[in-house]
């Protein structure tokens, strides 16, 4: 009865608060706000763990930053990932379909976003490797990251990434949505580039110096001890914000210019120009180490740098 009066008179339940007491309206439909693809073995799984672990911790020096996952089956994802972060645990083979969708509230210049990513089968690179089928549909109009392993791809590395970025361009344009008004928006994130034997010391040193994962890094050091960490104290304001991205572009040129002298680079930028692609290039580590033993890092997991795919498409989806 209460029910049917409450249909009548239009009442509603009142929506649970969100963080810190704070109002929350309903949660909108899921839909990716960043497209991550992978071939086998570059990285995928690895990225979405650390990046879950610095989302999480972007509040410690953002200070009106909020992260929560999205609903329960997303919570208990989420908090698996840094349960297995914390445990020094590395992915297996065959690790799980999982979803990751955050609330990202109060960042500057870029305002309250959803972040949401699947860890599947890759929709286009496992197309093209013959491991998936009935591949979810891609959702083209927002950036695209795409991890790419140079370790991984053994003595015939232009070969495959020429192919490989074919395929991506092939697949875009199969999909339904491939006449977007904007042009495909891809950053190309060099994953476990820790790896790279050839890497320029400059972009070695940006990779190993990473001020965000220092800030998580000390807190995490300090918390249980009741004592402020000995370092500056960093503000992720407008200003900050600002200069970080000036940074970030100009590592874009870097890897660029770096990439540019070997014949996968060439190629890539080649085939990007011709298909009016808006590139971006970045690095990254997610482990910061490739100790390990019986499928557990011999070190702590030390994320570096993997933020910079996620501000590089917040960037790119606000033009």
């Amino acid at each position: 009865m209460w029910k049917f009066l409450k249909e009548i008179l239009g009442i509603k339940d009142p929506l649970p608060p969100g963080p810190q007491g704070s109002d929350r309206r309903a949660p909108e439909p899921l839909s990716p706000s960043l497209e991550l693809l992978s071939a086998s073995q570059h990285g995928k799984t690895s990225f979405l763990w650390a990046l879950s672990y610095m989302a999480r911790n972007l509040s410690l020096f953002w200070p009106k930053y909020a992260c929560w996952p999205q609903d329960a089956a997303m919570d208990a994802s989420f908090r698996a990932m840094l349960a297995a972060l914390e445990h020094r645990e590395l992915p297996g083979e065959t690790s799980a379909l999982s979803r990751l969708g955050l609330s990202l509230r109060g960042m500057e210049r870029w305002g309250d976003r959803r972040l949401f990513v699947e860890d599947d089968r890759d929709p286009v690179f496992g197309v093209a490797e013959g491991t998936a089928t009935d591949p979810r549909e891609v959702n083209w109009g927002v950036p695209v990251c795409w991890l790419l392993s140079l370790p991984d791809l053994g003595t015939e590395e232009a070969q495959v990434v020429d192919l490989q970025l074919d395929n991506l361009i092939r697949a875009r344009m199969r999909s339904a949505r491939s006449f977007e008004a904007q042009p495909l928006r891809l950053v190309i994130a060099l994953t476990k580039a820790d790896r790279i034997p050839d890497l320029p010391p400059e972009l070695r040193d940006y990779l190993k110096n990473d001020p965000l994962a220092a800030v998580v890094e000390a807190e995490s050091r300090f918390s249980g001890g009741g004592e402020e960490p000995d370092r500056p104290l960093l503000h992720f304001d407008e200003r900050s914000v600002h200069l970080y991205l000036e940074t970030l572009g100009a590592i874009h040129q870097k890897v660029a210019t770096w990439l540019a002298t070997t014949l996968p680079g060439s190629l890539l930028a080649r085939r990007a120009d011709a298909h009016h692609i808006t590139l971006r290039f970045c690095l990254l580590s997610a482990t910061g180490s490739d100790l390990r033993s019986n499928g557990h890092l011999a070190i702590p997991w030390r994320p570096r740098r993997v933020l910079d795919p996620l501000f590089w498409a917040l960037e790119l989806g606000c033009r």
